[in-house]
């Protein structure tokens, strides 16, 4: 009797377990059954389609610096001597007959011209060079214009207008029964600023007077922190630097970042390219830092932005860009059905698939064309559904 009794409280008691589990689930609260009845509705989340041009860009790090440089050298018979002056300082234009430094006490003036002074003048000595000095001293008004027949002819009134040119800076020129040391002079293409600072005074073998450019100062560019420029970089492409205002620049060039003699210390004059490091007195340009790319972008710069440019400038290169205008929308907006990408216009509660082709892809937008129907300037289209569904 007493298993009997036992057996029956506990098949009571799965009962009544079973009848409580089945009550629970089937309890609803009067929230529950107010959102069932009323569901909340699915709320569209739309963009509008906008006009505009989308750029795609790539970082990069500027310096203002000057893409051609050489260094300004005195002639190989003077390499044993000793510089006793340094006439020039750093960012002097040195023009047409120029005091550039002394050697054993001797000036050295520079000459503009394309030919060199390769021997030493007498009078009535013709030639090239002749022309080249008789050209300068014109050019300086220590002597009238020379004709045709005399241009070329080193004469008295070479040596007198010669002496001018030495006593102007204080020092007696030579006689006209004596010679024009072609050491006393050295030749420059054109008129040439001197980058960073010059050298000082000790012997000539130690190095040139100062490095000079005969290029106006540029931006030069590599990719971000001196990392590689991106290979899609050429000429034509804009320069975005937020530190000199909103001015976009036009690169000229992309060239090899091949430093030359110019920052070693050797004395030929081939031009090319000067890297500066940080804290450098001689190279391109005191501001610039030393890049590791093997490639530069150049752009000129307009006047007086050297001045505002800082030692570094971080901005962005447009390596492509859309068409001007472009019909644009978000990324969340496109779908694609059967291989077709699509954008769906919503407009008074109704919504429209329209078929598109996307021409250009930037930091999330799309230009885009509709292939097929319309697709507007302020039309807006579908990206999302509030309740967590997408169109």
């Amino acid at each position: 009797m007493k298993k009997f009794w036992i057996s029956l409280s506990i098949v009571l008691l799965v009962i009544l377990t079973g009848v409580t589990v089945f009550v629970a689930s089937t309890f609803k609260t009067t929230a529950q059954k107010t959102a069932e009845a009323s569901p909340p509705p699915k709320t569209e989340l739309t963009d509008v389609v906008r006009k505009e041009q989308l750029r795609s860009t790539a970082p990069v790090t500027c310096s203002v610096g000057y893409s051609k440089t050489m260094p300004l050298n005195v002639g190989a018979e003077q390499s044993s001597g000793q510089f006793t002056k340094i006439a020039v300082r750093q960012g002097e234009t040195i023009k047409q007959g120029s005091l550039v430094a002394e050697v054993n006490g001797e000036p050295i003036f520079a000459v503009i011209g394309g030919f060199s002074l390769y021997r030493n003048l007498r009078v009535d000595d013709r030639g090239p060079d002749a022309v080249l000095i008789n050209q300068a001293l014109t050019a300086l008004r220590y002597q009238p214009a020379r004709t045709a027949k005399t241009l070329d002819l080193v004469d008295k009134k070479t040596f007198a207008a010669l002496d001018k040119l030495y006593r102007s800076f204080g020092y007696h020129g030579p006689k006209d029964d004596a010679e024009i040391q072609a050491a006393n002079f050295t030749v420059l293409p054109e008129e040439a600023t001197v980058v960073g600072q010059p050298r000082a005074t000790g012997a000539v073998s130690d190095g040139p007077i100062a490095t000079v450019s005969t290029s106006h100062q540029s931006l030069r560019c590599t990719g971000a922190n001196g990392s590689e420029l991106t290979p899609e970089a050429k000429a034509g492409q804009h320069l975005i630097l937020p530190t000199l205002g909103t001015t976009e620049y036009v690169l000229s060039e992309v060239v090899d970042n091949a430093p030359n003699d110019a920052n070693t210390g050797a004395t030929n004059t081939k031009p090319g390219v000067v890297v500066t490091s940080p804290g450098s007195d001689a190279g391109q340009n005191p501001k610039g830092n030393a890049p590791t790319s093997q490639h530069i972008a150049v752009a000129p710069l307009g006047d007086g932005d050297a001045e505002k440019a800082t030692t570094t400038m971080i901005g962005d290169l447009v390596v492509s860009e859309s068409a001007p205008d472009a019909l644009v929308v978000p990324s969340a907006a496109l779908w694609n059905q059967d291989g077709h990408t699509k954008v769906t216009v919503v407009s008074g509660g109704h919504s429209t698939d329209v078929p598109v082709q996307v021409t250009f892809t930037a930091e999330g937008k799309n230009a885009v064309m509709a292939t097929d129907g319309e697709l507007h300037e302020g039309d807006a289209v579908r990206i999302a559904l509030s309740n967590g569904g997408t169109s």
